[in-house]
């Protein structure tokens, strides 16, 4: 049986999902930057577009590297790509 999956929605989506389990312990206890639940890990522009505040993003992006990696290695070490 084969299964497709796309690395790079895969790895998004987990390290959002890691960022929303992590609150309020990272980002409270360990900064204080004050974002204590979802709602608070967004930045709001102009065109009514919704990023993820500077801090946030750094972590994010670190979580997605850690995820891609792990999907991407193990679909080579299974002979997959």
């Amino acid at each position: 049986m084969e299964i497709t999956i796309n690395a790079i929605e895969v790895a998004s989506e987990l390290a959002h999902q890691r960022l929303v389990a992590e609150l309020p312990e990272r980002f409270e206890r360990q900064h204080n930057w004050g974002i204590y639940r979802e709602e608070d890990m967004w930045q709001d522009l102009s065109n009514g577009d919704k990023i993820y505040k500077e801090q946030v993003q750094d972590i994010f992006n670190m979580y997605y590297d850690e995820f891609f990696e792990f999907l991407t290695n193990s679909a080579i070490n299974m002979g997959v790509g």
